[in-house]
C-alpha cells in the first residue's frame, strides 16, 4: 500500500519515501521542496519535448515533401503536386509550387502544340511548291524543320501535370 506509515513494517511499494531518503543521507543537502520542483520541472521538459517534436514534425514533413518536389521539377517531373497534412505549416508554399507546375505544364503543352502546327504548315509549304525550289529557300525550311523538331524533343523531356 502506497499510503502505509513509513515507519511500519509493511512495504511501502516499488519506491523509496522522501523523507527516509533525505533523513538517511541519500539526498544530502536537499529539503523535501526542492525534490517537488524538480519533479515538475522534469514534467515540463518533457512537456516540452514532446510540443518540441510535434512542431518539429509539422515543418520537417513539409520541408522534405517541398524538396522531393524541387527534385522532381529538376528533372523535368512538373507532375509532383505537393498535399500537406491539415496541420502542417507551409500551405501557401505549396499552392505557389503546384500552381508553378500547372502554369508550366500548360505552358509547355501550348509550345509543343504550336511546334506540331508549325511542322505540318512548313510540310505543307514543302511539297506544295509554295517554298519555292532555290537552295536557300530549301536550306531555310530545313533549319526550320530541324529547330522544330528541337522544340519538340524539349518538350517531351518533361512530364507535364494534368490538374
Amino acid at each position: 500500500d502506497a499510503d502505509a506509515d513509513p515507519g511500519s513494517a509493511m512495504p511501502v511499494g516499488l519506491h523509496l519515501s522522501l523523507e527516509h531518503a533525505i533523513g538517511c543521507g541519500l539526498l544530502p543537502g536537499f529539503v523535501p521542496e526542492q525534490i517537488e520542483v524538480v519533479g515538475n520541472t522534469s514534467l515540463g521538459g518533457a512537456f516540452l519535448v514532446l510540443s518540441a517534436m510535434l512542431i518539429t514534425h509539422r515543418i520537417a514533413g513539409p520541408l522534405f515533401r517541398f524538396e522531393k518536389a524541387l527534385d522532381n521539377m529538376m528533372t523535368g517531373r512538373l507532375d509532383d503536386y505537393i498535399f500537406l497534412r491539415e496541420n502542417d505549416s507551409g500551405k501557401e508554399l505549396a499552392e505557389k509550387i503546384n500552381s508553378f507546375n500547372r502554369k508550366l505544364s500548360s505552358t509547355i503543352d501550348s509550345i509543343d502544340t504550336n511546334a506540331v502546327l508549325l511542322a505540318s504548315l512548313l510540310m505543307q509549304a514543302r511539297t506544295s511548291g509554295i517554298a519555292g525550289e532555290d537552295q536557300e529557300t530549301v536550306e531555310g525550311y530545313r533549319r526550320m524543320e530541324e529547330t522544330t523538331a528541337e522544340i519538340r524533343r524539349a518538350c517531351a523531356s518533361f512530364t507535364l501535370g494534368n490538374e
